[in-house]
């Protein structure tokens, strides 16, 4: 009677352990993310969305005084756009440090600078203010801005049209007009690039309506001469960093521009 009971106890057992199983193959798998801002799913930004409805133009982020940034504050305003990490000892302090001395130039003429952070877990806006006074950085005119890393990965590829991941991200300053438009990308760590650059921001400030509109690319099989780009067409548009020359280290991504990795 005995051996029975306990082969029927062990039947059960069996039964109840295959019918968990089955459930929790069949149960399909959720992604948990730390609470913060509603923003969209991020998980489309390397593509195109469904209707383009979702599709970054503006964006919201935190500057380092803990007070919220709006993007739309940069309308009507030349801005220079740049990507790093605070807790980088090397390549990004030498990069802020050249937009430290572009930036007390300029900044006084109306030209706003925006350094958008790729680890926004370690740079809160506490940790960003710090940085902002080691770097001795102007207090007025050089935002210093962190968010969620899925939401500023969004706003590189989507708003500005550069990667970014954790640590990693573009070494170029991207020059923008009044108008919104992206006139130039110019690598931190190329003399000849940060002197377009800096006699481009200058001709920005005193443009009083917005360029045309470039030119459409032409097939590459009409020569040589058909290649046009975004930053070097007639429309003042330049981008030194297309032709590879710069003298900073880094991978190459799609237009010349040059990816830091992760220098922690």
């Amino acid at each position: 009677m005995r051996t029975w009971v306990i082969a029927i106890l062990a039947g059960s057992a069996s039964l109840i352990f295959l019918t968990t199983w089955i459930v929790m193959k069949r149960r399909p798998s959720f992604e948990v993310r730390p609470a913060g801002p509603s923003v969209p799913d991020s998980s489309a930004s390397a593509g195109a969305r469904a209707g383009g409805d979702d599709w970054l133009e503006n964006y919201r982020l935190t500057d380092q005084s803990g007070r919220p940034f709006d993007s739309t504050t940069l309308n009507g305003k030349v801005h220079v756009v740049s990507f790093f990490f605070a807790s980088c000892p090397g390549p990004c302090f030498k990069q802020n440090t050249k937009l430290r001395e572009i930036c007390a130039e300029l900044a006084p003429h109306g030209v706003t600078f925006v350094s958008i952070t790729c680890d926004p877990e370690t740079d809160t806006p506490s940790a960003l203010n710090s940085y902002a006074r080691k770097l001795e950085a102007p207090a007025d005119g050089w935002h210093f801005l962190t968010g969620t890393l899925d939401y500023i990965r969004r706003v590189a590829a989507e708003v500005y049209s550069v990667p970014l991941d954790k640590g990693t991200h573009v070494e170029s300053f991207l020059v923008i007009d009044k108008w919104g438009v992206r006139r130039g990308k110019f690598h931190w760590n190329s003399v000849e690039e940060i002197k377009a650059m800096r006699k481009m921001l200058p001709e920005l400030e005193s443009e009083t309506s917005a360029p045309p509109p470039p030119k459409p690319q032409t097939s590459a099989a009409d020569g040589d001469e058909a290649e046009t780009r975004e930053e070097s067409s007639d429309e003042g548009m330049a981008n030194p960093g297309d032709n590879g020359e710069g003298e900073g280290e880094g991978e190459g991504e799609g237009e010349g521009s040059r990816v830091a990795p992760d220098c922690r």
